[in-house]
């Protein structure tokens, strides 16, 4: 589909803008994006694991100590939507909370013995995701794709927001 904005004007020698939405890199991510949380909540569902708690669990493999706050600036996302997550993950039976030794204002949050065992299981398929949407593609590409995407997220990343993957932006 091709878009044209109304032509700015002949004297200025300005052509009309067109957009093409296939060219689009936000709608080429966006719907990459989709693809790969369809492809992923396939798998994540024969789990019993929605979606939407996979980012959570991923963060929290990697390091328990992470707070609800660090959760929300890690995933930039609003604190109340990390709230509602980790209360149905709670109920899910995939994590506990814990009210913190040095602060008693603060849970602490801890994976249950399901909500551990399930990165045995889980991580394949994930990475069974990732080896099917980049198939065709060498090691070089894959490394080229990962840089080229890091650049946009540094020129869209809200400077008061950690990037996803905790790496501090430039």
């Amino acid at each position: 589909m091709v878009l044209t904005s109304p032509k700015v004007s002949h004297a200025e020698g300005v052509e009309p803008a067109t957009f093409v939405i296939g060219e689009s890199v936000a709608h080429v991510a966006v719907v990459t994006a989709r693809l790969f949380d369809r492809a992923l909540a396939d798998k994540l569902r024969r789990h019993n694991v929605p979606i939407g708690q996979w980012p959570f669990l991923l963060f929290l493999w990697a390091d328990e100590t992470l707070t609800q706050r660090d959760l929300s600036r890690l995933m930039a996302i609003e604190e109340a939507t990390v709230t509602s997550t980790i209360d149905r993950m709670v109920r899910d039976g995939l994590l506990l909370r814990e009210r913190a030794s040095h602060d008693l204002r603060k849970n602490r949050l801890k994976l249950t013995a399901r909500g551990q065992q399930l990165k045995q299981v889980l991580l394949p398929e994930a990475r069974a995701v990732v080896q099917r949407a980049t198939r065709g593609l060498s090691k070089a590409e894959i490394y080229f794709l990962l840089t080229l995407l890091r650049k946009v997220e540094a020129n869209l990343v809200d400077e008061n927001v950690t990037p996803l993957d905790g790496r501090e932006s430039e």
